[in-house]
């Protein structure tokens, strides 16, 4: 799988740069979420901007994301979704199962409220630092 990796101290956007997205890309897709989870990363924005579709093997992958910066208290966003890759996530029953948002700064933006929020949490015992 193609694809530019950007790791900034509070997240990380991983922009995949094939047009589809299908079964046969799925573990490689999972294997760098995991990869970067391992690290440690907790923040991770997947911006689909150059991807026009993807399957359900993909959505699984992303699933896995999401699970993973859940499990390191942490968000997984989905940015710059093309109508198709909407579509799918729609018909998926997933819309509410992921923070998609339409530009990569929204996404951004969405982090650094997580983050704020976190801080919070730990400064009151809610949760514990990794």
């Amino acid at each position: 799988m193609k694809y530019e990796k950007i790791i900034e101290d509070r997240y990380v956007i991983l922009k995949p740069l094939e047009e589809n997205m299908m079964a046969n890309l799925a573990p490689a897709l999972k294997s760098e979420l995991t990869s970067l989870n391992v690290m440690g990363h907790r923040n991770i924005i997947v911006n689909f901007e150059s991807v026009k579709y993807i399957d359900s093997s993909i959505i699984n992958s992303l699933l896995t994301g999401r699970r993973l910066c859940d499990n390191l208290n942490g968000i997984f966003v989905i940015a710059c979704p093309s109508p198709g890759i909407s579509k799918i996530i729609e018909i998926s029953h997933l819309y509410e199962g992921f923070n998609i948002f339409t530009t990569e700064e929204e996404a951004r933006d969405a982090i650094f409220i997580h983050e704020m929020e976190r801080e919070i949490l730990i400064e009151n015992g809610d949760i514990r630092p990794e």
